[in-house]
């Protein structure tokens, strides 16, 4: 009987140290030293058909700007440390990656973004992040085949190519210790009409 109570409190003692330890987490995040667990990061966009060629609409030009959309992060305190709220992400790198389907390679230069303004909360905090600039739409409409050097529609247009946007971020807690984090979302690239 003895035996059964201590294997029973070592079996709990074990699991609460191994769970302070920050074990888990969201897949390709790394607490670091940071105290925080990121439990799930996801990017979202109002839309994700982004239009990369400039049209008209009714003789004034169609709205054409970089597109961005949404990081929702969620995380925790390491049980058992000090609190290391608020948090903050100090970098993200962004890659483009085509879908391995696609007619034709079109590569899509990464950006670097210092200090987009994403503070991270003990529990879900939301943030306006970059997907894709101006200057990169308009350097992949020529390559694929969307517009001319002058950013003139060329006809036929090819159907809209796939990427995975992915997101390497690094993040500080309060103490300037830092953690990474990483994200992803699919889009669409195209000459879209944005006239509505």
């Amino acid at each position: 009987m003895k035996k059964r109570i201590l294997i029973a409190t070592l079996m709990v003692l074990l699991s609460v140290f191994l769970f302070s330890c920050g074990g888990g987490g969201s897949p390709g995040s790394d607490s670091g030293s940071t105290n925080i667990n990121i439990q799930s990061v996801t990017v979202t966009a109002d839309t994700t058909d982004m239009d990369v060629v400039q049209g008209v609409c009714d003789d004034e030009p169609e709205p054409f700007t970089k597109n961005t959309g949404t990081m929702t992060i969620t995380a925790a305190a390491q049980i058992g440390q000090v609190d290391p709220f608020p948090g903050a992400i100090t970098v993200c790198k962004l890659s483009y990656i085509q879908d391995k389907d696609a007619p034709v390679a079109v590569s899509i230069d990464p950006w670097t973004i210092k200090n987009p303004n994403c503070v991270i909360i003990d529990g879900v905090s939301v943030c306006t992040i970059d997907i894709i600039d101006i200057d990169r739409k308009l350097k992949f409409a020529v390559a694929a085949g969307f517009a001319d050097a002058n950013g003139n529609p060329i006809f036929p247009q090819p159907a809209p190519f796939v990427y995975r946007v992915h997101y390497d971020c690094t993040y500080q807690n309060n103490s300037e210790k830092t953690g990474s984090l990483v994200g992803d979302i699919t889009i669409f690239l195209a000459n879209f009409d944005m006239c509505g």
